[in-house]
């Protein structure tokens, strides 16, 4: 029993060696993430500002947003057809091809 205590102390004073060691390049990486992340984040907040604020007024004027009208509002200001437009597209394009070429 009083070997596992030993073994046990031991440990602990290899892991607080480790932990002392590496505690300031630890918190020095986790500042450099955290503040990757925080600027990562303001510029997806100001690229799609105009996008949050047409989302606000659509919600202010009806209270709530359905998965389908946020996809449209969303389609429109990234400039994305309807998924049913591509097929349409594709297809009225095949009628002007000529097939005696």
């Amino acid at each position: 029993m009083e070997r596992t205590n030993e073994i046990e102390a031991a440990s602990e004073e290899i892991l607080n060696r480790l932990v002392a060691q590496y505690q300031t390049p630890l918190r020095r990486m986790c500042f450099v993430i955290l503040r990757d992340e925080e600027l990562a984040k303001d510029a997806v907040i100001a690229d799609n500002f105009h996008g949050m604020y047409l989302m606000t007024e659509y919600l202010y004027e009806h209270e709530t947003i359905t998965g389908k009208e946020f996809m449209k509002i969303f389609r429109e200001l990234k400039g994305i057809p309807e998924p049913g437009q591509e097929a349409e597209a594709a297809v009225s394009d095949d009628m002007f091809v000529d097939d005696e070429v």
